[in-house]
């Protein structure tokens, strides 16, 4: 009896931790695949805000502000009033198939990022409004802001979207980066069980991905063969 008690309660002990490093490899493989996802997104928008830099520096804004409200004055309020027709474009199509994932990015990035995406819709927006029937209707001035109005808003979106685009530039490497080693030659004290050598198992076949890991006692002589080979580090 007393036999079976020397060796029962380091196995239990030994049991245990086995599984607790099988679950912390279970949590690591999820949080591999969540980097990568999240990886995978931060791409593709930095990818569609670059795009959509590059189609707003082809145009000059300002003179095109110019242009436009001095055909809404010239036109007047009659028959041959003026109404600018401002092209319908989105530039967030990958962002709205996204949006369901917009929590995998980090803290840091979400309010640059979102703020330049809300900021593409109220453009879409105004442009609708612009080529509505209501908005022919108005008096000239009215109109006049109401366009001056869309053109600032595609003035400040460049500074919106590189605001993002540095986030998600900063949030990439980070991703990127290779993670530190948890594997290194330590030895640790456990505050019940005492001084703990570290042994890593790799099960036969998988590689080093699949290496969970056990701590047995130095005062035990257990040295069961878990998996198909026994490392020592």
């Amino acid at each position: 009896m007393n036999g079976a008690q020397g060796w029962l309660g380091p196995t239990l002990r030994a049991a245990t931790e086995v599984i607790g490093w099988l679950y912390g490899d279970w949590r690591k493989r999820v949080e591999e695949r969540r980097r990568a996802k999240a990886l995978d997104i931060e791409k593709a928008l930095r990818a569609e805000i670059a795009a959509h830099l590059h189609q707003l520096r082809q145009f000059d804004l300002e003179e095109d502000r110019r242009h436009t409200c001095a055909l809404i004055q010239t036109g007047g309020d009659g028959e041959n009033r003026s109404v600018p027709m401002p092209p319908r474009q989105r530039h967030d199509t990958i962002f709205q198939a996204m949006v369901a994932d917009i929590h995998l990015l980090s803290t840091h990035t979400v309010r640059p990022v979102t703020l330049h995406y809300n900021q593409i819709v109220m453009i879409a927006e105004m442009a609708e409004t612009i080529r509505s029937a209501a908005c022919a209707d108005l008096k000239v001035a009215r109109r006049e802001a109401i366009y001056s109005d869309l053109v600032s808003m595609r003035v400040t979106a460049p500074a919106m979207g590189e605001q993002a685009q540095a986030a998600l530039s900063r949030d990439i490497a980070r991703l990127e980066a290779p993670a530190p080693c948890s594997a290194a030659r330590t030895r640790t004290r456990h505050p019940v069980l005492g001084t703990r050598r570290r042994r890593v198992f790799c099960a036969a076949g998988t590689g080093p991905s699949a290496m969970f890991m056990l701590h047995t006692s130095a005062k035990s002589s257990i040295s069961r063969k878990v998996g198909s080979r026994l490392y020592w580090q």
